[in-house]
């Protein structure tokens, strides 16, 4: 299956190092192992897991595969001076490999430092197909889980591949009225989305901040088929919420 991050990646191989990271299980080995080939596994020349012993004393003499036009490294993050190595191999190999390298989140740490490789790498968060949201209990909580980890999905899209700094919040007052969720995009807000079980009717909170804010358009989303529009308000299924802002 083709990952939502496949075209960005590839596009950003051809000018810098990527870094893939994410929580586990969400797939990055698999999915870094596709542009070796479409049936690459963990025994491809081109993939160097820190974690293999034979591994470590090679990347760290710097001696690579020969003939591979891309490396595949995968948790060097757990190398001290994994900075320094990958920067001594993207800039002596840069002209003729391209380096494509996964782990944990701890990839990204020293993105706003001064670190050796600032201006050397691209960096994306890789979401699974679906967050564990199914072991919540109760319909209403469940759904909701389900919409916040998909927004929260987007934001990072939109960060990692345009550069824009985005927020997922929630909006309430000092009365409690309350919506679910608002993304901003360089501070400033582009939509809030309430979830609701049902499809009749706009809840009274969005009704009251529609109508008292600047956010230029509310979301009530749900998971049947009723799809009307009211002012800044929208209710619509959550498939089809998905689909018209396209949503990876």
């Amino acid at each position: 299956m083709r990952r939502y991050l496949a075209s960005a990646v590839g596009d950003s191989l051809e000018r810098k190092m990527v870094f893939v990271g994410g929580p586990r299980q969400v797939g990055k080995t698999t999915f870094a192992l596709g542009f070796l080939g479409k049936n690459a596994a963990e025994t491809h020349s081109a993939y160097l897991n820190w974690d293999h012993p034979s591994v470590r004393p090679a990347v760290r003499r710097a001696e690579l595969p020969p003939g591979e036009p891309l490396l595949l490294f995968d948790e060097i993050h757990k190398y001290a001076r994994w900075r320094n190595l990958l920067k001594g191999i993207y800039d002596t190999e840069k002209s003729r490999r391209r380096i494509l390298v996964t782990g944990s989140a701890r990839l990204d740490y020293y993105r706003k430092g001064g670190d050796s490789l600032a201006g050397r790498y691209r960096y994306f968060r890789l979401h699974p197909y679906l967050w564990d949201w199914s072991s919540v209990e109760g319909f209403g909580p469940r759904f909701e889980n389900l919409v916040a980890s998909q927004l929260l999905k987007y934001c990072h899209w939109i960060e990692d591949t345009e550069g824009h700094a985005m927020e997922l919040r929630f909006l309430r007052d000092t009365d409690r009225r309350e919506v679910d969720f608002v993304v901003l995009k360089n501070r400033k807000p582009l939509f809030a989305v309430e979830s609701k079980s049902g499809d009749k009717a706009v809840s009274a909170a969005i009704q009251y901040f529609a109508a008292r804010t600047a956010i230029p358009h509310f979301y009530q989303v749900h998971i049947r088929e009723k799809h009307f529009s009211t002012g800044k308000v929208t209710v619509l299924p959550f498939i089809r919420f998905c689909q018209e802002l396209e949503l990876p």
